[in-house]
């Protein structure tokens, strides 16, 4: 995503046709899953890609 964004692409991703797990954090507690996908997506949102729906993409 970064380097569509920084060559001047448009780009989008289907935010539930993505899947991660629970990961540990530097002190070894569990980040669940749902925050880890949360995070990614607020992530490529604020400034990188659209997030838009599986759904929505095939059927529009």
């Amino acid at each position: 995503m970064r380097a569509a964004f920084d060559l001047g692409f448009d780009s989008f991703v289907c935010h539930d046709a993505c899947a991660t797990r629970d990961l540990p954090d530097y002190k070894k507690d569990k980040i669940s899953a749902d925050i880890m996908h949360a995070t990614a997506m607020a992530a490529l949102q604020d400034r990188f890609a659209a997030l838009v729906a599986t759904d929505e993409l095939v059927n529009s």
